[in-house]
């Protein structure tokens, strides 16, 4: 298991973190996923053998936030 922080844009309430959080525990390999629309940043629990990096980035730029990884 891996600890990911995403950095995301354009988060403006509650509506937002819910959809994030909500398409990102739906990718295989993620146990569980946190957002922040406050410090603008998504924290995921995965498995790192079973998704990468860029699909998780990618399934968040998807929904039309830009996102990078975090410190």
């Amino acid at each position: 298991m891996a600890t990911l922080k995403l950095c995301i844009d354009g988060m403006a309430g509650d509506s937002d973190e819910v959809r994030i959080q909500e398409a990102l525990r739906h990718e295989p390999g993620v146990l569980g996923a946190i957002a922040n629309h406050q410090d603008a940043c998504a924290e995921i629990e995965y498995e790192d053998d079973e998704v990468s990096l860029d699909r998780l980035v990618a399934v968040v730029t998807e929904l039309g936030y830009p996102a990078e990884l975090g410190g």
